[in-house]
């Protein structure tokens, strides 16, 4: 458990985004975050109730007036930061809040630095550092789900996740000890089998949480897929179909694509990477085959590839594209131009789609078998996610330390070495909550927010 810590600087940043608005709002965090806005307002006796909104004159410390604000009051620890805090919203004139922030300045404020009053909210033990880094995050989020998912870490409950696969840990490492202290003997095999079933345990709880990190990491990073096909069959339309603009240059010369093009879309608020490559054929020019060789490159890549197919040629034709670069990948065919065929389609395909990307006929269709396929690779969007690849590093590192307590069991080893082995794998949890994590490594990971948070 984390202790306030004593912190004896006063914090002022700008806290709204930066240029003009409606409102700006600057923030103030620390011991003398009430004695400063007193000389703000020219107020000595001001005792402002804690979450009450007022409406003041602020002044200059050459006691001219810089705007009309409303302030308020967060008093520590019951506030983000666990310190005093004030908050002014004034109006959002560039001129206005730059003015404001320099007489903070000049009566006594340190300028806050990136994510600074997030971090004393983490030091002062108002969140863990897995909440800390989950500000930053959604902060970021780009899509609906991303920002789901942050916020259920801001609430806290990845930390009930973690909490809970440390305390079976620890219950693991008690009954180690309570056999040390209280047996004169050497440990039971009875004693050794609870061990070894609560180390087992501990590893089904830790791979269930690490599992969810294929779908966090879809969610905040997105799905590549790869647009592929022979020139001409359509791959550029198809592409520029799903956008609903021409991002692509589309003509009947063969090779007009020479290299790959790539767009982030959305797909019911699932993120998404779009990424048109160039036409694959035996005779290509010496740039097609650049061209060629950087497709090959992200279909190695890809989530998902759709192989785009003229309908309009012969039926020998149709399935001729080069199997040895799709491998094992989730291909989906994708029958184009059917708006140029005069009789029904005689062929049939597993995973084909017919479509028509200059008529816009099918798209829809594709689209939801595109969302459908990835949310059932990647289970439910609505379980509290692993995201953060530093914390994927350090379930990883502690499920080799239940992997080694599990070794150490079997071998009979002795039971002083098989207690240092756990608290090694729980070492790993307190460096995600930031129950142990160096300086340095903090100093990193709030450096990456923005100044104002």
């Amino acid at each position: 458990m984390l202790f306030p810590l004593k912190i004896n600087s006063t914090i002022t940043s700008i806290s709204s985004p930066p240029g003009r608005g409606g409102v700006s709002v600057i923030r103030i965090s620390g011991p003398k975050s009430i004695e400063i806005i007193k000389k703000l307002l020219r107020e000595n006796n001001f005792s402002p109730k804690p979450r009450y909104a007022y409406f003041k004159t602020i002044y200059s410390t050459q006691e001219n007036e810089i705007d009309k604000a409303i302030i308020i009051y967060f008093k520590g620890p019951k506030s983000y930061t666990g310190e005093d805090v004030v908050e002014i919203s004034c109006h959002g004139s560039t001129i206005i809040t730059q003015n404001l922030i320099e007489n903070l300045l000049l009566l006594g404020c340190e300028p806050a630095g990136p994510g600074e009053f997030t971090k004393r909210a983490f030091l002062n033990g108002k969140i863990d550092l897995s909440q800390a880094e989950a500000v930053s995050s959604l902060i970021s989020s780009e899509n609906i789900l991303s920002t789901n998912a942050n916020y259920k870490i801001l609430k806290g409950d990845f930390s009930k996740k973690i909490n809970k696969l440390k305390s079976e840990i620890l219950n693991t490492i008690s009954l180690i000890e309570s056999e040390l202290d209280f047996s004169e003997d050497e440990i039971t095999n009875t004693t050794l089998r609870q061990i070894k079933n609560l180390t087992i345990k501990s590893i089904n709880t830790n791979k269930l949480i690490l599992e969810t990190y294929k779908t966090g990491k879809l969610i905040t990073e997105g799905a590549t897929i790869v647009i592929t096909g022979k020139p001409n069959a359509g791959k550029s339309s198809l592409f520029n179909s799903i956008l609903s603009e021409e991002r692509a240059l589309v003509s009947n010369i063969a090779g007009t694509t020479r290299d790959a093009i790539e767009v982030k879309f959305q797909i019911k608020g699932l993120p998404v990477k779009f990424v048109d490559t160039a036409g694959i054929r035996n005779k290509a020019t010496t740039i097609e085959k650049k061209g060629i060789a950087h497709t090959k490159k992200f279909v190695e890549k890809a989530d998902i590839i759709i192989n785009v197919i003229d309908s309009s040629q012969t039926k020998e034709k149709l399935f001729s594209q080069p199997k040895k670069i799709f491998k094992e990948k989730k291909i989906l065919h994708v029958f184009n131009k059917v708006d140029l065929l005069t009789k029904k389609p005689g062929f049939k395909k597993e995973g084909g789609f017919f479509i028509s990307a200059l008529k816009g006929i099918g798209i829809d269709k594709l689209l939801k078998e595109i969302y459908d396929s990835l949310k059932n690779d990647v289970g439910s969007f609505n379980d509290t996610l692993l995201i953060n690849p530093r914390h994927k590093s350090s379930l990883e590192k502690l499920n080799s330390s239940l992997a080694n307590t599990l070794n150490l069991c079997e071998n009979n080893s002795p039971t002083d070495i098989i207690a240092a082995e756990l608290r090694l794998g729980l070492s790993n949890l307190d460096d995600i909550m930031g129950v142990t994590t160096p300086e340095d490594i903090l100093n990193n990971i709030f450096s990456q927010f923005c100044i104002g948070k």
